[in-house]
């Protein structure tokens, strides 16, 4: 951007509609929408670097995807912007509940297990935590739940509990901890 287009990346209402166009998507940010300077940046890179450069959000940077929503894929914990339409149907693809976006299955489960780290917080209770290191737990707990979701679609309950079970180590959420509690009952106890 330039130091004039940075200049003019003010708070503002949009007087009317505007048309977006980012690569092949296009959409309208309405009139009397409020756009912030990160908007302006955000716009601003996607326009630029779409389909030149892999581009990903962190979960908790989501939200407004301009248009892009149908190439948006998560992984772990980044949203991505895949260069075309996220084929939804694939076998290797949940639909995300949370971020509107369809769930890299295999890359999610392959981040939360092999590559995150999370120090002691898997190992033992770890108390109540002070505000800033919950969120980041909570944050670290939304991989686990968006596979628990996607186990429950297969009703693969064993697989539900097992990441449910993560998810409430890191996080100790009652809607976490109730889904725990209600996929333990949900496991076939005699396979015969």
């Amino acid at each position: 951007m330039t130091d004039q287009e940075i200049a003019a990346a003010v708070p503002q209402l949009l007087g009317r509609d505007a048309q977006l166009a980012i690569g092949p998507y296009r959409t309208t940010l309405k009139a009397n929408s409020a756009l912030y300077p990160e908007d302006f940046l955000k716009i601003r890179v996607l326009q630029q670097n779409y389909g030149r450069r892999p581009i990903v959000w962190g979960l908790t940077a989501s939200g407004q995807y301009y248009g892009l929503d149908p190439a948006i894929v998560q992984r772990g914990l980044g949203l991505t912007a895949e260069s075309g339409a996220v084929d939804t149907t694939a076998a290797n693809r949940g639909l995300g509940q949370m971020f509107r976006a369809a769930v890299d299955v295999e890359s999610t489960r392959r981040l939360a297990y092999e590559v995150y780290r999370y120090a002691a917080l898997l190992d033992a209770d770890h108390g109540e935590l002070e505000s800033t290191s919950r969120g980041i737990a909570a944050t670290l707990a939304v991989p686990f739940t968006q596979l628990a979701t996607e186990a429950e679609s297969r009703e693969d309950f064993a697989s539900m509990v097992k990441h449910l079970e993560r998810a409430a180590r890191l996080w100790s959420n009652p809607s976490v901890v109730q889904g725990l509690a209600e996929a333990r009952k949900r496991i076939p106890t005699n396979s015969k």
